[in-house]
């Protein structure tokens, strides 16, 4: 007969009270499932807490939520809490639908009055465990590669993924959703349907191949930059690479800021989402190419 009303911001309990319910007319106890009440907290007269809660079926004990085959170092249950994805979890979880994010991805989920883990079918495969007490999250997997791009580390970042060398062809198991990728200044957004498949921006095809499969490619705008003219003896692209001012230099990178340096100049560039090179007027004395793919600096 004795309840606790809880507060939880963010998936973190703020307090809690212990109560009792009585009728004000029978003085008997109330415990009716789906009843609505209004707790009122006072300091002196004065109210300054107001709770609105319903007595509900208690949670349902023993939920396991195993993610440990996603390429992601934690997972988000929206407004139960955060968790690692390395070892799964048992949860006690009140019937009714949940959503979990990992690394920029979401599925939505019910757990049943009987307990049960409940999805879309068309979320199989993504997810096992429907009619059971064990969801496990097997993500969509796809590929990634970059070979062309010019990069100092050599690899690129997926954020809340991780980090992949550009040479090999990397395997990633996600939620469907919309991935940032950076590479040398540059980035793009790609999305992950439910088929694990990809999609981005028409405007980007050339610069990445694969939509429609579950490879990306990513080729890079191919930019090329003369810096002969110069006195100094090479240049560098930030995070790029370092480059002999002897011969014109091709650099494959993603859409973006670059900054390019020497002991002679140094100025900031764009690469836009079509190829195209782009910078501040200021610098039109001593750079040309703007609206083209090669880069004049003199």
């Amino acid at each position: 007969d004795l309840f606790r009303v809880s507060v939880t911001a963010s998936g973190q309990e703020l307090g809690y009270a212990d109560l009792l319910i009585v009728d004000k007319v029978t003085g008997q106890l109330k415990k009716t499932l789906g009843d609505q009440y209004i707790l009122m907290s006072e300091d002196n007269g004065r109210k300054f807490l107001k709770i609105r809660f319903r007595i509900e079926e208690g949670a349902v004990q023993g939920i396991t939520i195993d993610a440990t085959a996603l390429t992601a170092a934690d997972f988000t249950i929206r407004y139960v809490g955060t968790f690692p994805a390395s070892e799964a979890v048992t949860l006690d979880l009140s019937p009714g639908g949940y959503r979990i994010s990992a690394a920029e991805g979401s599925i939505d989920f019910l757990i049943t009055a009987a307990g049960d883990v409940a999805y879309e079918p068309a979320l199989e495969g993504i997810l096992e465990g429907a009619g059971t007490s064990l969801l496990t999250m097997n993500g969509a997997e796809v590929q990634m590669t970059g070979p062309q791009l010019t990069s100092t580390s050599g690899e690129y970042l997926v954020v809340h993924t991780g980090v992949f060398p550009t040479a090999a062809v990397s395997t990633l198991h996600v939620l469907p959703g919309t991935k940032r990728i950076n590479a040398a200044e540059g980035s793009v957004h790609v999305a992950v349907a439910q088929e694990g498949t990809f999609t981005y921006d028409p405007a980007l095809e050339g610069i990445l191949e694969g939509a429609g499969t579950s490879l990306l490619t990513m080729n890079g705008a191919e930019v090329a930059i003369d810096a002969t003219a110069l006195s100094a003896a090479n240049f560098t692209i930030l995070n790029t690479g370092i480059f002999p001012t002897a011969d014109q230099a091709s650099i494959y990178v993603l859409p973006g800021n670059k900054r390019f340096r020497s002991s002679d100049i140094d100025f900031d560039f764009q690469v836009l989402a079509s190829g195209l090179i782009d910078y501040d007027p200021s610098h039109d004395s001593r750079v040309d190419g703007r609206g083209t793919t090669l880069l004049s600096v003199h």
